[in-house]
């Protein structure tokens, strides 16, 4: 009987923590390299790539790219 409520209890508890992962942005190029992150406050901030700094109002869902030049 504990068993069974173990493997209730665990089942469930697994359920709710993949329900609360999601991806957030996937870059077109795969070699773009994460510098750095730094968000204001729950949804407003950038994040430094290698080519450009993205800047954000979502929570990271879309970026504005602002490419950096020499």
């Amino acid at each position: 009987m504990r068993r069974i409520l173990l493997l209730t209890i665990f089942s469930i508890g697994i359920v709710m923590c993949q329900a609360q992962m999601r991806q957030v942005y996937t870059a077109a190029d795969s070699s773009v390299e994460i510098t750095k992150i730094s968000f204001y406050d729950a949804k407003d901030g950038y994040v430094s790539f290698r080519k450009y700094i993205g800047f954000t109002q979502d929570s990271g869902r879309t970026f504005t790219k602002k490419y950096i030049t020499r």
